[in-house]
């Protein structure tokens, strides 16, 4: 009996002794699903992976990033009329081609505030659009400074949304390429939303751009006259609105659409509007590794309006197709 009594407490002991052992091995077990969970929980940052369009997310405080992107866009109508006086005159085929290429570093000052900072250059190759000939032009097209605050979290609200300034100055006239200052203000708004978790995701953009043309007269009668020589120029305003979907395919890898309604106007406030394009394309979005993405988006014009004379549907291309790389670091 004895001795029996003596097994039981040693069976007993042992018990007790590998209880705690298995149950902290249950913790450890635990605590890295949580953890793997947490990781999961992060979720997708929206900003890159809708092509044209923005997400609202801004990236985590001390974030930086580098971006090199290419921008085509191609195919004009001609509006060189034939002259019915010179008998040897002949236009031959056209074509237009503006491309633009940017780097572009960001950092993430907080969780909801972004800046930025551009360099941008461009090259206009074009024949028997605007004149008689082939005509090219090009260089350094200019520098731009963004910021951009996060006012909504989609971690705490049905959606995401941002706001963003932008301020731009260029060397080239962006429809026919020639040498030409300006500055432009551009203002915006960023939303998205979550629609399937981890999978499907919507992006809304409105952005607002008045820019001022500056263009020196270098009149000697005015200054003759004793008036006032000013660096004043042409206005013009620009509004697009832009909606876009992306679900993700794969693992870092989204494949989307989307739609965008494009307004050129004379004004700072559209006193006249001049045309209108709406675009429809496919985007895609590639995590190639943990600190570094592709995106590229394609937008064709399949409608639009033009008010007054017909040139002025000269504003908008027939396509325009994006590519960007960015690394993160």
């Amino acid at each position: 009996m004895t001795a029996a009594f003596r097994i039981l407490c040693i069976a007993a002991a042992m018990a007790c002794s590998a209880a705690p052992i298995g149950h902290a091995a249950d913790i450890e077990d635990s605590d890295q699903a949580a953890v793997e969970a947490d990781d999961d929980d992060e979720g997708v940052e929206t900003e890159d992976i809708f092509g044209f369009t923005e997400g609202a997310d801004t990236g985590e405080a001390g974030e930086r990033e580098i971006g090199a992107s290419l921008l085509l866009r191609t195919g004009k109508d001609s509006f060189v009329e034939a002259d019915d006086d010179d008998a040897d005159f002949a236009l031959g085929p056209d074509h237009y081609r503006a491309f633009s290429g940017a780097l572009e570093f960001e950092y993430s000052v907080t969780d909801a505030l972004k800046v930025s900072a551009e360099a941008a250059g461009v090259r206009f190759d074009q024949e028997n659009v605007f004149e008689p000939g082939h005509d090219t032009s090009g260089g350094l097209g200019g520098l731009s400074g963004e910021i951009k605050y996060k006012l909504l979290d989609r971690a705490t609200s049905p959606i995401g949304f941002a706001l963003g300034a932008e301020v731009e100055w260029s060397r080239f006239d962006e429809v026919e390429g020639e040498r030409e200052d300006s500055i432009g203000v551009e203002l915006k708004a960023f939303a998205d939303a979550e629609l399937i978790p981890n999978t499907l995701f919507a992006a809304v953009n409105v952005s607002y751009e008045p820019e001022w043309s500056l263009e020196d007269d270098g009149s000697d009668e005015a200054e003759e006259a004793g008036e006032e020589d000013e660096e004043d120029s042409d206005k013009e305003s620009g509004l697009e609105i832009a909606a876009a979907l992306s679900a993700r395919v794969a693992d870092d890898f989204f494949l989307g659409g989307e739609a965008r309604f494009l307004v050129a106007g004379e004004g700072l406030a559209f006193d006249e509007v001049v045309a209108n394009a709406f675009y429809l394309g496919p985007t895609l979005y590639w995590g190639f590794a943990d600190n570094a993405y592709l995106k590229a988006a394609w937008s064709i014009h399949v409608a639009g309006d033009a008010r007054g004379d017909e040139d002025e549907f000269e504003e908008f291309e027939r396509h325009q197709l994006l590519a960007q790389v960015g690394f993160e670091f």
